[in-house]
């Protein structure tokens, strides 16, 4: 079994390599990624940060174990529609 932290609770350091460092130097096995601490959207978040999560990972032998909170945020997105069907996207504005 490994352990991991979330990077919500150090959305506020907004360094994702000082938290990789911090939560490998602590003990734990992995990080999960919470989307919305990166950007609005998951699609707003560049390829380029996708990579240095990725190698900063590594440099430290920490696991990224999965993504969290994805049903929170972007403000005025919904998983159903008015009628209670599912959605597909954002809302049209």
């Amino acid at each position: 079994m490994k352990f991991a932290s979330c990077s919500e609770i150090f959305k506020d350091w907004k360094d994702v390599g000082r938290t990789i460092a911090y939560v490998k130097e602590i003990g734990y096995d992995g990080l999960e990624i919470a989307p919305f601490t990166l950007a609005q959207y998951v699609t707003d978040i560049p390829a380029a940060t996708r990579r240095e999560i990725v190698a900063k990972a590594r440099e430290a032998g920490l696991d990224i174990l999965g993504i969290h909170w994805v049903l929170v945020g972007p403000e005025a997105s919904t998983s159903t529609t008015p009628t209670g069907g599912a959605a597909s996207g954002p809302p049209n504005t």
